[in-house]
Formats: structure tokens, sequence, C-alpha cells
């Protein structure tokens, strides 16, 4: 008489039809005690290197060291001048940020509803989301000013694009029973 033997799964096996999965061991903190040493120890010898480097193989002018950046913050906190400024650029987000994501929801939106809309001024989207950020912040500054209007244009500009293109995808992947509605 002969039995047909079929494997059983390990203790803590999971089985899912004919395969089976097994669950990962539980690593050991022991066992891995030198990985966030070694993290450390890369993010030590970065700054120790830095600090070296600065001065003595790059010069000052081009380049400063850990110690006096973070001596300069020190300073820049028990000023006060930190907080304020870090307060002038939350301001700058807070309008910056709500103008643009509203505007790219509304302009995502419509060009997800209108087709003709979308064939029209989506090359002219994609070209302007394709200039540099980096390039676009002195035209603010020319066109806005030096105050708080040119930082609110590029949060309003990096928060658009974002937004819009978002926005767009989700109305052009929807059924148009959805949209519809």
């Amino acid at each position: 008489m002969s039995a047909e033997m079929s494997p059983k799964p390990a203790r803590g096996a999971v089985t899912a039809g004919s395969a089976t999965l097994r669950r990962p061991r539980a690593v050991s903190w022991k066992r891995h005690w030198w990985v966030p040493v070694a993290r450390i120890g890369i993010i030590g010898g970065f700054l120790l290197l830095w600090e070296i480097a600065s001065g003595r193989w790059i010069e000052p002018f081009l380049i400063s060291s850990p110690s006096r950046i973070l001596s300069a913050i020190i300073a820049s906190f028990q000023s006060g001048d930190l907080v304020t400024h870090t307060w002038i650029t939350f301001q700058e987000i807070g309008i910056g940020f709500p103008m643009g994501a509203l505007a790219g929801i509304a302009v995502g939106y419509a060009f997800g509803r209108s087709q003709i809309l979308a064939e029209i001024f989506e090359p002219i989207i994609i070209a302007l989301n394709g200039i540099p950020r980096t390039a676009l912040a002195p035209l603010f500054i020319v066109w806005l000013g030096i105050g708080i209007w040119s930082k609110v244009g590029v949060v309003f500009l990096l928060t658009f694009f974002l937004n819009f293109f978002n926005t767009y995808a989700g109305m052009r992947q929807m059924d148009q029973e959805y949209i519809d509605l």
C-alpha cells in the first residue's frame, strides 16, 4: 500500500496555494548593533573631513566649516533673528501654498473636464514646468520686488505644478461617468 505524502509546511509558515511562504525571522538587535554605529560613524566622519577640508584644502571663502556654521546658528538663535526669519518664512509659505494648491487643483480640474482646453494649454504648462525653479527665482525678484511677494510667488509656482499635474492625471484616469455626476 503506497501512500502519497504531501509536504507539511514548517511551523510558522503561511501557505498560499501550492507555495509555502515563510515568515521572516525577527532580527535580533544584538546581531545588528553595528548598523546605527556605522551610520553615526559615517556622518561623523563626513563632518570631520569637512571640518579639516575647510581652511586647509579648500579656501574658507568658498566653504565654511561645520563648527562655524553651528556657532552662527547658535548666535542667530540667541539674538532672536532665527525665530524672526523663520516666522516670516512660515508667513510666505502660508500665503503661497494655499494659493498655489487651489489654483493647481482648479486648473487641473478644468483641464480634466475640457479636452479642448487641455489640448490648447497642456504644451504651454509642460514647457513652463520645465523651466528650472532656480532660474525663475531671480525673475520673481525683478517682477515682484525683494519683499514677501517674490517668495510667495516661488512657493505658489512650486505648489501649483504639483497640484495641477496630480489633479489633471486623476481626472484623466477617472471614468467619464464619474466625472459627469
